[in-house]
């Protein structure tokens, strides 16, 4: 199953787009105007500030009079976008806040009871929190794997959550994580610390993140794995800490610690989260965070 902005009522992803400018005050909606020190032409900007807030919203100005931006000009959009988040990442002075690593302010709708007629009712506009669900899988059924493509660029790091089993008849089923579909287990690189005397493994050549319960566990256990993908879109190699706990019978509970590298450069796009061996179990869990 994969993930993409085009299905996001089904997918669950955000939807982000880029402003130049955001403006907290009152401004007219006519003529190019010097906006925080920028000249603006044609530009894309965001009013939060309005003193007649249904006028807020992103616009693209013009000589003449503003209008407002594709992705929010009718009643249509405001309805979408109260039901699925829209954000919008901020440029300040020619700087794309939140590209290439660098974090910066992200803007969204708040939830606005009642607000069904664009430049009727008030939109407001809030700073997004520094976590954001980019995508969710609750496992109707078991399935070998979950792909989430098209993640935006405009966070520092990226949290995968999964809650589950494998069905794999053994107490502890692997499950792989695939950046960008780069199945080159030699790419990839990870080490383990795990038990109470906390002995540790050498690093190995694969895409095992952690380990959830298998089929050969005791039923109902369930086990977590937390990975945080750090810098991915960075110029350096991509590296993850993964916590990992569960139970996998009425005598062993388990804790492990694993780094893991994907020896790549690229930005992230997208991940694959799979068992090495048959499916992540039905009411699994699968949660993909942006982080600031």
């Amino acid at each position: 199953m994969s993930y993409d902005p085009a299905w996001a009522s089904a997918a669950q992803l955000l939807q982000v787009y880029e402003a130049a400018l955001l403006v907290d005050s009152n401004v007219s909606l006519t003529g190019e105007q010097t906006l925080d020190g920028v000249l603006t032409s044609a530009s894309r900007v965001l009013l939060v500030g309005q003193t007649d807030a249904s006028e807020n919203g992103c616009y693209v100005t013009a000589a003449g009079a503003w209008a407002r931006a594709v992705e929010l000009d009718s009643d249509a959009d405001l309805a979408a976008h109260l039901a699925q988040d829209i954000h919008y990442l901020i440029g300040t002075g020619g700087t794309e806040y939140g590209l290439g690593g660098l974090g910066g302010l992200r803007y969204h709708i708040a939830y606005n009871e009642g607000a069904t007629t664009l430049d009727t009712d008030d939109v407001v506009f809030e700073v997004a929190q520094s976590r954001t669900l980019i995508a969710i899988d609750e496992f109707s059924s078991a399935k070998a794997s979950v792909t989430v493509s098209n993640i935006p660029p405009c966070f520092r790091h990226l949290e995968v959550r999964l809650v589950g089993r494998g069905t794999e008849a053994i107490l502890g089923a692997e499950m792989l994580l695939e950046y960008n579909g780069d199945t080159t287990a030699g790419n990839y690189r990870h080490a383990v610390l795990f038990g109470g005397a906390g002995t540790g493994s050498a690093a190995t050549s694969d895409r095992t993140f952690g380990t959830l319960p298998g089929a050969s566990g005791d039923a109902n256990y369930r086990g977590a794995l937390l990975a945080r993908i750090m810098d991915y879109t960075g110029p350096l190699f991509k590296s993850a800490i993964v916590a990992e706990a569960g139970t996998r019978a009425t005598a062993q509970v388990y804790v492990f610690n694993t780094a893991t590298i994907w020896l790549n450069t690229a930005v992230v796009t997208s991940l694959k989260v799979s068992a090495k061996s048959l499916n992540i179990d039905q009411d699994s869990l699968l949660e993909v965070y942006g982080v600031m």
